[in-house]
This record gives structure tokens, sequence and C-alpha cells, in this order.
């Protein structure tokens, strides 16, 4: 059975086989608005979950639609769970997607319980969708998960932070990057800033470039500067690798990335870097360069390939 919203006509179910979901067609339900739960009946009990939104009239077409009537929010949350915990990728994303939009304290409870000592793949989800659709009773949860959590569920609370829709999740977010006190939290941290539209990033990830005690943090700030836009990462590390009195590691990270950027102010970078300037094409090979430096393979023009750079 599929199900999908189409436009005006409401969720219109069809007996063929393909996905049993919605479309964009039609507003998602909010948290707490009033929500229907189709269960799809199978042998062993229920094969599909659909959450559908009230402003959405199901049309349920040649197929037969039993309303059983309200549930009590506590049996219909241990329902959901049971299934999110008992079955397999596909089921567990639908059940976890009703459970996101299911009112009442339970369905924060359950979700939070699952984000602890769920199987990795049902904690990744509810973790997202606690950030995602709980709004600030989410937001709040995840904060708190954050104080205590184990650090293979540390890089996905920090990620749910970052997609959270909370005004004070960026900010959150930011402190975290700047403040929290084990590294690994930190670069997390400011790789998804990184991926936001928080106009504060660029100045938060040159601020750890520069003053975060922890050299692995130092070195994830690079490549989280090397996400931002072209026009503010080329400057930056450019700065950074001509920075002689900075680390010959940090200034081999910024060589690294920069020449990852895949973008026309980076060529003639390099080309002062090397020197090459209007003295193209050369003469002659240099001679390969006798250095304890590592070098490093860079995705540049094939004009520069005759040439080594080396951080020194």
């Amino acid at each position: 059975m599929a199900g999908r919203q189409i436009g005006k006509h409401g969720c219109r179910l069809q007996d063929k086989p393909g996905g049993f979901g919605t479309s964009d067609d039609q507003p998602a339900a909010a948290v707490g608005s009033a929500l229907r739960i189709l269960l799809q009946r199978s042998e062993q009990g229920f094969a599909r979950i659909l959450a559908v939104a009230e402003q959405c009239p199901v049309d349920a077409g040649s197929a037969q639609l039993r309303d059983i009537g309200e549930i009590e929010a506590a049996a219909s949350v241990e329902l959901l769970a049971q299934r999110i915990e008992g079955d397999g990728r596909r089921e567990r994303s639908e059940g976890l997607h009703a459970l996101a939009l299911h009112a009442g304290p339970q369905a924060d409870e359950a979700l939070e319980r699952m984000a602890v000592s769920g199987s990795k793949g049902v904690r990744d989800d509810a973790v997202f969708w606690l950030a995602q659709a709980r709004v600030e009773s989410g937001f709040q949860q995840v904060r708190r998960l954050l104080d205590s959590a184990s650090k293979d569920l540390t890089g996905r609370l920090v990620f749910a932070l970052s997609v959270s829709p909370v005004p004070a999740a960026k900010p959150a977010l930011r402190a975290i990057a700047t403040d929290h006190l084990h590294a690994g939290t930190r670069s997390e941290a400011l790789f998804w800033l990184a991926q936001t539209s928080d106009p504060q990033a660029e100045a938060i990830l040159q601020q750890a470039l520069r003053n975060d005690p922890d050299q692995a943090v130092r070195r994830k700030a690079v490549f989280a500067i090397s996400q931002l836009p072209a026009e503010h990462t080329v400057p930056i590390l450019r700065g950074l690798v001509e920075q002689k009195s900075e680390s010959r590691e940090l200034r081999k990270e910024a060589l690294f990335w920069l020449a990852q950027i895949d973008d026309a102010a980076v060529v003639p970078v390099f080309d002062d870097l090397l020197g090459i300037g209007k003295h193209w094409p050369p003469t002659s090979r240099p001679e390969r360069v006798a250095s304890p430096y590592v070098q490093i393979g860079l995705r540049i023009p094939k004009r520069t390939a005759a040439f080594q750079l080396v951080v020194i």
C-alpha cells in the first residue's frame, strides 16, 4: 500500500507497491497537533506506519480503513516504541517519525530513552528527531544528554543541535565549540558550526584556530574553515600557509584543504606560492627538493605539476 499527499485532495492511499509515506504537498504536522497514525496490518502484526496530519484528509480508495478511535497517549507511545526497537531500518524510521510528532511527555521520555539505550541506529535517529521535531523540549533534552553522553553519541548530539529550529541552538553550538571541556566535542561543534548559516561561525572558527590549546582541535578548525564559502576560506587558509611562525603541521593542513577547494580563486594563490607568476613555462624542470618534510599531494592544474610545494 502506498500513501501520498496529493495537493488539496488529501492523503490518498493506493493499493500498489511502493513507499508508504507522504509528499511535501501539504504542511507537515506540528508537535501536539491532531495526528492520525495509520497502521498496515500483516500476519506478524503491523507492517508499516504512516503519521498523517489532521489537515490532510485520508482517502482510502479501495482499501479498507478501520477507525479504532482515540487511543490513550501512553498506550500509543508504548506501541510505537515496541515497534521501533524491534524492527528494521525502514520500520524504525517510520515509527520514530510518528513518535516525534506524537503529543505528550510520554513521547519525549520514550525518545530520550531510545537516544540513551537503544541500538546505534535507533540512538542516532532518536537524537535527530528530538532536536528536529520536539522543538524546545527536544533542545533541552539534547543539551542535557551532552553532559553525560558516550563518545560515539556525542557527535550525533552536536549535529542535532546544528539542525534544531530553536533560536537558542546556535549560541549553544558556539559555546560548545569554544568552551566544552572535551577536545573531541569542541571539534565536532566546529565542524557542524561551519555547516550552518550562523554569521558568527567564521569568527568562532578563527578563534579556535588561533587559541584552542589542543592541536587536534586546531586542525579540525582548519578543515571546518575549508567548508565555508571560498571567498572567505581562501584568504584565511593562504594566510595560515604563509605564517611561518605557525606550526608546520597546521600549515600543511591548511595547504592540503586549500588544494581541495574547487574555485578559480585558488589557482592564483598556488601560482604565487610556487613563484610562477609571469615566468611560465619554466625553462627547466627543478631538481627534487631535498627536505625532511612530508610533501603534499595537490589537486591543482597540470601546469603546476612540475613543481613540488613543501611547507618549511
